[in-house]
């Protein structure tokens, strides 16, 4: 189990509340199966939206290939929340960057982010929330 200092606590929401001014957000209704069902029209038209789960969250993308992926919100090092920043995904807390598949750019975080199974099913993307 990670410990949390004073600073992750306190800076935490501040990832949400930074990414929640820049990026379009999507609540979805509950799951009974755990599947993330998000209608593909929430995609901003640059491919993104930000799925918000709670305290959980996750960026859906779609990729120049036209598939769509899933990466967790959530930084590796120390669970802060990370914000979309251009072509990057960013912690506030200690300084981490990802991209946008969740790949550590810079630490502290050593472990990338965890990535989500997509699938399309007509005009919903179904987000299995085990590791893809």
């Amino acid at each position: 189990m990670t410990s949390l200092c004073r600073r992750t606590v306190l800076l935490a929401p501040l990832g949400y509340l930074v990414a929640c001014s820049t990026a379009r957000w999507y609540r979805p209704p509950p799951s009974k199966d755990g599947v993330v069902r998000v209608p593909l029209v929430e995609l901003e038209p640059d491919g993104f939206v930000q799925v918000e789960l709670g305290h959980d969250a996750f960026l859906l993308q779609r990729e120049p290939n036209g598939d769509l992926s899933a990466v967790t919100l959530t930084c590796s090092h120390q669970g802060c929340a990370v914000s979309k920043r251009r072509d990057e995904l960013v912690c506030p807390c200690h300084g981490s960057r990802f991209d946008l598949h969740g790949a550590v750019l810079n630490g502290p975080a050593t472990e990338p982010l965890t990535r989500y199974r997509v699938v399309v099913d007509g005009t919903t993307a179904l987000v299995y929330r085990e590791r893809a």
